[in-house]
């Protein structure tokens, strides 16, 4: 990255800092903007300066604030940033976790123009991959309505509306457990280190960071998460089910690979065997085998079957 490139990325990655404390109520000064962009404090103080030169901030109140051009750029940064997120989610395989490094990198290189185009290709997405609102073309923002799974009760019944993606530790053992937005949870306990919760037919052990950074739509008792739904990786050798649905964390290149091979709702498929460490398994799905990772058969849901083994195998 050229010395221009960079000094025109850490301006912008300053814009989205002042509008991140801005939504959350607070005047940043230079300590938290070089502590947020990893900066020495003169550096910092150095960009604030930038920044007010160019009209795009203000000093006020011991703090300092966006003028109404800076507001807009740092919300365009914000739309690119998002509909790059869904671009990866829905395009391409990429891995969730990497979704908001790549699109860190790639927010400050995409113009306006390519950015218009992106959108209509995708449809023109409200929100992106983690549940985030996208802001429109004319920079309006809808608020992120929710409440953290951490506050909730025993045996609350919710659906996930946000997943945060920062700090990336924290995001990537969500991630491992395949929370994303759309899905269903029931609170079963909760302990001062956490919360047990149970989603898809199994029980998660969550940390209170892991809690705190999931925002949930309380649900009415009547939307309790379908009992007879599990995960495919739940079933045993020589056990059948049938399909119901593809997880909400099922996206992309995955999802419609998945849908080629025919996991589709009413598909009947068997755990035939599996490989020497577990996985891959193959499973038997409209007559032929086909060979899925672990992560792939946590996102595929199914409703168990009962089969006469005895009958089949005369």
């Amino acid at each position: 990255m050229d010395a221009f490139s960079k000094s025109k990325v850490e301006l912008e990655d300053a814009l989205k800092h002042l509008l991140k404390a801005e939504r959350a109520g607070r005047k940043p000064g230079a300590d938290s903007l070089a502590g947020a962009l990893g900066l020495e404090r003169n550096h910092a103080v150095e960009l604030l300066a930038r920044l007010s030169a160019s009209g795009l901030v203000d000093w006020r109140d011991d703090g300092y604030v966006l003028t109404r051009q800076g507001r807009s750029y740092a919300m365009q940064m914000i739309r690119a940033h998002r509909l790059y997120e869904t671009y990866l989610a829905d395009q391409t395989g990429v891995l969730d976790r990497k979704w908001h490094a790549i699109a860190e990198t790639e927010e400050h290189r995409i113009g306006p123009e390519a950015l218009r185009h992106m959108e209509a290709a995708l449809g023109y997405p409200r929100f992106d991959p983690h549940g985030d609102p996208i802001p429109s073309e004319e920079g309006e923002l809808p608020a992120l309505a929710g409440v953290s799974l951490i506050n909730l009760a025993d045996g609350a019944v919710c659906r996930v509306v946000h997943v945060e993606d920062e700090p990336e530790k924290v995001f990537d053992r969500i991630a491992d457990y395949q929370i994303a937005a759309g899905v269903k949870i029931e609170v079963v306990s909760r302990n001062p280190s956490g919360m047990l919760i149970k989603m898809e037919g199994i029980h998660i052990r969550l940390d209170e960071p892991m809690a705190a950074n999931i925002t949930v739509q309380v649900l009415p008792e009547s939307e309790r998460p379908d009992p007879a739904l599990y995960r495919l990786s739940t079933l045993g050798q020589g056990e059948a089910a049938e399909v119901d649905s593809l997880s909400p964390a099922c996206r992309g290149a995955e999802r419609n690979r998945l849908l080629d091979l025919g996991v589709v709702a009413g598909a009947s498929i068997r755990y035939e065997y599996a490989g020497p460490s577990g996985y891959p398994v193959a499973y038997r799905i409209r007559g032929a085998l086909m060979a899925l990772r672990r992560e792939q058969t946590d996102r595929i849901l199914v409703r168990r079957e009962k089969l006469n083994l005895a009958a089949e195998a005369t």
